[in-house]
């Protein structure tokens, strides 16, 4: 077999994490590891750890937070946290509109660059289902969650 033609995949899913991270342009604020299902009491935790720090760190004060309007993020704790912050001159925050269609930044960052019609198909090759992965990219994606604390070691 030509290694060549070789592509590493994760079958069956494989697994999941789900991480909060941000950015700023070109650089990268916190990338945080979330363990279980997130509520509200999680997403305020990350705000204060995490999202505000970032924010200021990568931009500065009145620095544009967008988010969406997931019901974690439109939790009375939470939007009280946040206007608060906006009052302080800390953030502004950018009005997202209801049924809007999902503009998240991170996920229109890696567009697909070929087309599926121009891709090679191999003779035998076979389309799993679900998405593919990319093995080096999921591996760097654990190297570096490593790094990353948990929330109750913060």
């Amino acid at each position: 077999m030509d290694s060549t033609c070789l592509i590493p995949t994760v079958k069956h899913g494989g697994g999941g994490v789900m991480v909060w991270g941000c950015f700023a342009g070109d650089t990268v604020g916190d990338l945080f590891k979330i363990e279980g299902i997130l509520n509200q009491h999680g997403y305020h935790s990350i705000l204060q750890r995490h999202a505000i720090p970032s924010g200021l760190r990568l931009v500065g004060p009145s620095f544009i937070f967008q988010q969406d309007n997931d019901p974690k993020h439109t939790s009375r704790l939470c939007k009280g946290y946040l206007t608060k912050k906006e009052s302080d001159g800390v953030l502004r925050q950018m009005t997202w509109p209801p049924q809007s269609p999902d503009l998240n930044p991170i996920k229109m960052s890696k567009p697909d660059v070929v087309p599926s019609e121009e891709k090679k198909q191999l003779p035998g090759a076979v389309k799993l289902p679900g998405p593919a992965f990319n093995l080096s990219e999921i591996q760097n994606i654990k190297s570096e969650l490593k790094f990353v604390p948990r929330a109750d070691e913060q």
